[in-house]
């Protein structure tokens, strides 16, 4: 009977007047944090999704540029190069009375090298 009466004072009846407006709140910050928690799992999807997107795109660029590298290898080789020289550009050796050698003109004595110091 005791127990009975205490819920029914004063004192009492104000913890259970704002007893569903505790509820209320708890409720709503439950509610408010699924919905976070479901907003940033999507979230980590669409990154994860754009990450193995540009992961592979770069994997696809990677052997695009191992396929440029042995087409440009080919096109450099020296063989290619002279056959191409001789057959479509009709190019050749030249000869010894063609060949011009350049030297350096002779120092005079008084003109220092950059080897020696100067008198």
């Amino acid at each position: 009977m005791n127990w009975l009466n205490n819920h029914s004072s004063p004192e009492n009846a104000k913890f259970y007047s704002h007893k569903g407006l505790f509820l209320f709140v708890l409720m709503l910050s439950i509610l408010v944090s699924a919905f976070v928690v479901v907003y940033l799992e999507q979230s980590i999807r669409a990154l994860e999704q754009r990450y193995h997107s540009a992961l592979e795109d770069l994997y696809l660029e990677r052997n695009q540029w191992g396929v440029l590298m042995l087409e440009k290898g080919h096109l450099e080789s020296p063989t290619r190069i002279e056959k191409i020289a001789k057959e479509q550009l009709q190019m050749r050796y030249p000869q010894d009375i063609q060949i011009i050698y350049l030297s350096k003109p002779h120092l005079e004595q008084n003109q220092v090298t950059p080897t020696q110091e100067a008198p």
